[in-house]
């Protein structure tokens, strides 16, 4: 059942990182904000597929797009939780990790 469960948020992930390309999608996801933020910090050190990683790096990435209210309180969770796949074997994920890193660097109010 966890692994299910496991699959399932990936899946979600990986929905998620394709539907916050575009502004209002983005804006539907602003309440939601915290949960997708967990996910997506799960979802980057997925050791099965690279690619999940990447996407979930890249949908962290684009939620800083979201007003800065929004992000603070997790800002420092978000930038520690960063620190497994800046250490990834592969670079294009600790590439991601380290563009999605400055991304919620630079947030302020």
């Amino acid at each position: 059942a966890d692994q299910r469960h496991q699959e399932r948020r990936v899946n979600a992930v990986v929905a998620l990182a394709t539907f916050v390309d575009c502004g209002p999608a983005l804006k539907a996801v602003e309440p939601h904000c915290n949960t997708v933020i967990t996910a997506c910090l799960q979802s980057s050190t997925y050791k099965k597929r690279k690619q999940v990683r990447i996407l979930a790096l890249e949908c962290l990435s684009k939620l800083t797009l979201l007003p800065y209210e929004k992000l603070h309180g997790r800002k420092m969770d978000v930038i520690n939780g960063l620190a497994k796949s800046l250490d990834d074997p592969k670079r294009a994920v600790r590439k991601a990790a380290v563009n999605t890193r400055n991304a919620w660097c630079v947030l302020s109010g």
